[in-house]
């Protein structure tokens, strides 16, 4: 019978899925602004893109290192 390995995740990792997690929360409530702004004839500006971009950034960055512990 095959034996289980025994996987453990540090806390480093589940701290970088746990704030990626809630970053991603907040790119998507400032999108939602962004899109009700857009929806009120405002104009998007690429700052505000870009922002949020960064934001995304940052979580896919943590959460690649966080996944190459594992």
């Amino acid at each position: 019978m095959a034996s289980e390995k025994d996987y453990s995740i540090s806390a480093s990792a589940v701290n970088a899925v746990v704030e990626s997690a809630e970053k991603i929360e907040g790119a998507a409530s400032l999108l939602l602004l962004l899109e009700e702004k857009a929806e009120n004839d405002g104009a998007v500006t690429s700052s505000e893109l870009t922002a949020i971009r960064s934001i995304l950034e940052s979580c896919a960055k943590d959460l690649n290192n966080a996944f190459q512990e594992i």
